[in-house]
């Protein structure tokens, strides 16, 4: 998943930079979209800054976020418990 949010958004720019809001709203609203069954119960939200990196950091940054957001829908809602994950990323300073 994270890869293929890559392909489109590199596709889409014709650049090698990926903008990381729109990277990970994506790859989250397709988590979402698969593995969250009543969008009532559970919410996945994204909160990213302007922050731009090229392609080999957002796919590593990507499977970190894939890895984490589906870890929590398995198991940090057990019996049918409600929640709500929040993915953030704020960089601060160019690094």
């Amino acid at each position: 998943m994270s890869i293929a949010a890559v392909q489109r958004q590199l596709a889409a720019t014709g650049t090698s930079d990926i903008s990381l809001r729109v990277y990970l709203d994506q790859l989250c609203q397709s988590i979402g979209a698969s593995m969250i069954a009543d969008h009532d119960q559970l919410s996945l939200s994204v909160d990213v800054d302007d922050s731009v990196v090229t392609a080999d950091v957002s796919v590593s940054l990507g499977l970190v976020v894939t890895e984490l957001v589906i870890n929590a829908l398995k198991h940090a809602f057990p019996n049918q418990r409600a929640g709500k994950i929040a993915v953030g990323y704020h960089s601060h300073g160019p690094n």
